[in-house]
């Protein structure tokens, strides 16, 4: 339950960003400073991967409630090791974290289109 209400969460602050109008005057800024900018704002896929990574790192790791990287319980022998780790962890939660909202954002856009398959993602 925890990992979809993950999901839920990382696709609704992506569909915030994205395409809702609070954010429009940002994405049309990013579009004028520069096109790969504007491409990058409105991208859901590219979104939802640091949406992911932030609330991983500030809320809530998926990869370490459910044991998905199998090195938590290691003593560490230095900061350094406990940062790989760290960014491992906040890594794997980012691909999770866009992989369900992509999927989410699939069914919506299915959805929409009333089950035709032309339409293209």
């Amino acid at each position: 339950m925890k990992l979809l209400i993950f999901f839920l969460i990382v696709y609704g602050f992506t569909q915030i960003i994205v395409e809702s109008s609070i954010f429009s005057y940002l994405r049309r800024v990013f579009k004028r400073i520069h096109p790969i900018l504007g491409t990058f704002i409105t991208c859901f896929l590219c979104i939802s991967v640091w949406v992911s990574m932030a609330y991983s790192f500030l809320v809530y790791s998926p990869t370490m409630d459910y044991g998905l990287i199998m090195q938590i319980n290691h003593t560490y022998k230095s900061i350094s090791e406990l940062m790989v780790l760290l960014i491992k962890l906040i890594l794997s939660d980012a691909m999770l974290g866009s992989a369900g909202a992509w999927i989410l954002h699939c069914v919506e856009i299915y959805l929409l289109s009333n089950g035709q398959t032309e339409r293209t993602v």
